[in-house]
């Protein structure tokens, strides 16, 4: 049987893999060594940790997108069961911990006042908790459901390439041409089309490469291993060059292969999973995939009762090894907590 075909309680193993990764590379783009320190630093080794890490970072939110759609376009469901069932759901989801969100920052000080005109003002908004958009971006994707349900099963190889070469384009192009010919294409107009383009595509692309996926053998996952290399690579050296120059960075170009990236390590992770049996630790560790939701939804909490601690840290440490701790504690308290929250008899059916 193989590995990633084994099932438990109904889980693809590697889908799950791709989740705690996903979830992993969410509370590391939550902490200072995504982005600050390759920006505030002298140190090669520093920059390196940083920059990479940042790069990382850019396909957390791609990854879910791409399990999503590895689980959900291949369903037949109609627009009223996806109304009546999941969209309530996330709606749900979005209030409650919304709602969570808006008492604990009130108790903290962040907040002047509260009432709950003010509180469905901000939830209207989206402002509560700012890391919650991907909550409001995965509502609009449940409401494209069926249409992307009837696109994907017309998706052929040459489509899946055009598709990838689009976002790779909105992605790389931009960016390049601005350097190049030293003009100013506005970054928030140009990540606002490559994320309009972004969800469909990965949602898509998760569903075609899980279909497909008996065709990623060795030579795919070699393939898979280059192409990671360069799409984190090109960006570095594009921002090393200028370091080593100025001691200042441009940011031109790191997000330019964010497409590359994510489809790499999805890959990957397919094919690692699929060399292990089904006792293998990878595998074992595939069952915390139950409560990666949970994960996303509390690590706002556990690292605000954390930060302290954090803060005690860098005074005694450089920042980037304190950041890893950081984020390795949050990470382990908020997969406990998620456990916790899963056994309640309200949020499990949630999370």
């Amino acid at each position: 049987m193989k590995t990633t075909e084994y099932r438990n309680s109904r889980r693809i193993v590697y889908l799950e893999i791709v989740r705690i990764a996903a979830v992993l590379l969410v509370i590391l783009n939550h902490i200072d060594i995504n982005y600050l320190y390759y920006h505030d630093t002298d140190n090669l080794l520093t920059f390196t940790a940083s920059l990479i890490v940042t790069v990382l970072c850019r396909c957390d939110v791609p990854l879910f997108f791409m399990v999503s759609g590895a689980l959900l376009l291949s369903r037949e469901e109609s627009p009223k069961q996806i109304i009546g069932k999941r969209v309530p759901r996330i709606i749900g989801v979005i209030v409650l911990f919304s709602a969570a969100q808006y008492a604990f920052q009130t108790m903290r000080g962040k907040l002047p006042s509260w009432s709950a005109a003010d509180f469905l003002r901000k939830l209207l908004e989206g402002s509560i908790q700012e890391t919650y958009w991907f909550l409001y971006a995965y509502l609009g994707f449940l409401l494209l459901l069926p249409l992307l349900q009837a696109a994907s099963s017309g998706i052929t190889r040459e489509r899946f390439r055009y598709l990838t070469v689009l976002c790779l384009g909105l992605e790389f192009a931009v960016p390049f041409v601005n350097r190049v010919l030293n003009l100013s294409i506005s970054r928030e107009l140009t990540d606002t089309v490559s994320k309009a383009a972004g969800i469909p595509f990965y949602a898509i692309a998760g569903y075609y490469l899980h279909t497909n996926r008996e065709k990623l053998d060795s030579k795919a996952a070699k393939s898979a291993a280059a192409v990671f290399a360069a799409a984190t690579g090109i960006p570095y050296f594009s921002e090393l060059i200028p370091f080593l120059r100025s001691g200042s960075c441009q940011d031109a170009q790191i997000g330019s292969l964010t497409t590359a990236v994510t489809l790499s390590v999805y890959v990957l992770i397919y094919c690692a999973a699929e060399r292990r049996g089904a006792s293998s630790p990878l595998v074992k560790a595939a069952a915390l995939g139950r409560y990666v939701f949970g994960v996303y939804l509390s690590e706002q909490f556990v690292r605000a009762m954390l930060i302290d601690s954090y803060r005690e840290m860098i005074q005694v440490m450089p920042g980037v090894i304190a950041s890893l701790i950081y984020w390795g504690m949050t990470a382990t308290v908020s997969f406990a907590l998620s456990c916790i929250l899963c056994r309640l008899p309200l949020l499990n059916k949630l999370i």
